[in-house]
């Protein structure tokens, strides 16, 4: 069964997009943080710009809701530009940011509709975040929760 790149969006939106129930699984290891976390869809939409179909320079956004022990502690945001399109291949520029008590964690990144897993590379942060480095994982899912998984590394050392 191939994946529709809206699923692939979701997915990633679902993947950065919602940094959601923080099963405080959270480990810390030399200069990196990990959290495991869940996160709830909350709005989507999908932007059909130029020639109609999935072409490049259509857009996808998505806000979630971020939840923490089932208490809503942040939100995120997510913006994804389809960059190519070849048959029932595409791929798609995404861009993160999700707001955590103790500041912002900005994220990107190339995500393509074979992809299995979502993978963005964590590009930095406010407040507590603000030498944030590292990455951010989450299986590609139709479902509109999804776990996620941050490996924060702390860049200033």
């Amino acid at each position: 069964m191939r994946r529709s790149w809206k699923t692939l969006i979701v997915a990633a939106a679902v993947l950065l997009g919602t940094v959601g129930i923080m099963s405080l699984a959270s480990a810390s290891t030399d200069n990196t943080t990990v959290l495991h976390v869940t996160g709830k869809i909350l709005q989507t939409n999908f932007l059909d710009l130029g020639n109609k179909g999935l072409t490049p320079g259509d857009q996808f956004t998505q806000a979630d809701a971020v939840f923490m022990n089932g208490k809503r502690v942040g939100s995120d945001g997510l913006a994804c530009t389809i960059t190519r399109v070849a048959g029932n291949f595409s791929q798609a520029q995404c861009l993160l940011t999700l707001r955590l008590p103790n500041g912002q964690i900005t994220a990107q990144t190339l995500s393509s509709s074979t992809a299995k897993t979502f993978v963005f590379a964590i590009t930095g942060g406010t407040g507590a975040y603000r030498d944030a480095g590292g990455y951010i994982t989450s299986p590609v899912t139709e479902s509109t929760t999804f776990p996620v998984t941050l490996f924060i590394d702390d860049l200033s050392s």
